[in-house]
């Protein structure tokens, strides 16, 4: 006896292959979420902007054993202001203008935040009670 050819796929190869694809595609949604890695690496450039700064604060007080004046006198949180902004517009904005104490000896540039242009920088600095506190305006690590 001779057994006609088959034409097509059986339901189980069907849901075997649909199985398969599924699984496959929840795996690589889960590993390749590109938003939630491209906000990592920018949260990583903040910590490094941060940790410049704290650095070029340090070697600034080695060097002239004191903070700059204007750190001195943040004695509440002030965004830095960032390096393409006129002093007039730091002053007036209420921004802390580090670029004349900074860069270039201590700092190559002002560090700005990834997602933010303008005259502020994103990152903020206090001087409380004779230490210097630094942060970023946003992080978007979950």
């Amino acid at each position: 006896m001779i057994l006609p050819k088959r034409k097509g796929y059986t339901l189980l190869e069907v849901l075997l292959a649909v199985v398969i694809l599924t699984i496959l595609i929840a795996l690589s949604i889960s590993f390749l979420r590109p938003a939630r890695q491209l906000g990592r690496a920018r949260d990583a450039d903040r910590l490094t902007s941060l940790q410049r700064f704290d650095e070029a604060l340090a070697r600034y007080s080695a060097d002239n054993n004191q903070l700059p004046d204007v750190v001195e006198s943040a004695t509440t949180e002030v965004e830095i202001c960032a390096q393409s902004a006129s002093a007039s517009d730091c002053l007036s904005e209420g921004l802390l203008d580090l670029e004349p104490s900074l860069v270039p000896g201590y700092l190559e540039s002002i560090p700005q935040d990834p997602n933010l242009s303008g005259n502020g920088t994103g990152y903020f600095i206090a001087y409380v009670n004779g230490d210097v506190y630094l942060r970023a305006a946003e992080t978007e690590d979950e």
